[in-house]
């Protein structure tokens, strides 16, 4: 800026003095050669230092405007450059985020199908399970009734003669179990106990076998006992007590 100011007043100044030289050696050409010729020379100095000045004054004026475009054209594609990058950073966290959700979306889904997935085999599971349990109760449960027939027909040979038969009626499904005819010799209370007794003996299997809890069990808790020609002597009673119906 120093410079150019300089090159103005240089100017300026060398504009002056052509002018002014010139002007003197005009007037001075006819009556003084001598001082017109030394007005020539400084108009022709001063013309030159000025024309020399002026070139330099332009040739700044271009160079400062080169030097001003370079700056411009590079602070423009600096500011372009980082639009361009703040606006791929932009989209590149706008994918991101659309990336994430579209993932989280896809969990999600995949925990929910896992989830069902899981359910459905539990509960196939569980119904096989189920369906195992039962088919082996059932087997348990038949098993149990087959035990519990051999279990009294064993009872006339541990009952020391006062049992002559026990089975299951296979019409009926009732416990059946006979007096032999011995005990039939008793007085009433005698032959009440005796009753009694085998009808508890009847009950303590029933429970050991667990046929109070045995679906494949129709009548089989419901015990008779009898003597030998058939007739009821006692029997479980409606609410599963025992019940003496004998007249004697």
């Amino acid at each position: 800026m120093f410079l150019k100011i300089v090159l103005i007043v240089v100017t300026l100044l060398a504009l002056f003095l052509s002018v002014g030289g010139y002007l003197n050696y005009k007037d001075n050409k006819s009556s003084k050669p001598k001082e017109a010729k030394q007005y020539k020379w400084l108009t022709i100095i001063a013309a030159i230092i000025g024309a020399i000045s002026l070139i330099s004054f332009v040739a700044s004026l271009g160079s400062s405007s080169n030097d001003n475009k370079p700056k411009t054209e590079k602070t423009t594609k600096k500011s372009n450059s980082k639009a361009k990058e703040d606006k791929e950073k932009e989209e590149a966290k706008k994918l991101k985020l659309e990336s994430d959700k579209k993932e989280q979306a896809e969990k999600q889904e995949q925990a929910k199908k896992k989830k069902a997935e899981d359910k459905k085999y539990k509960e196939e599971m569980d119904k096989k399970e189920a369906a195992e349990v039962k088919k082996a109760k059932a087997k348990n449960d038949e098993n149990n009734l087959t035990e519990y027939a051999n279990a009294l027909g064993q009872l006339p040979e541990k009952s020391n003669g006062a049992i002559s038969d026990a089975y299951v009626d296979p019409e009926s499904n009732q416990t059946v179990i006979v007096l032999s005819d011995e005990a039939l010799g008793l007085n009433d209370n005698e032959l009440k106990d005796v009753s009694k007794a085998a009808w508890e003996l009847a009950q303590n299997l029933i429970d050991n076998y667990k046929l109070r809890n045995n679906k494949k069990v129709n009548a089989q808790t419901d015990v008779l006992i009898k003597d030998t020609s058939g007739n009821v002597i006692a029997k479980s009673s409606f609410f599963g007590g025992f019940k003496y119906v004998a007249n004697k």
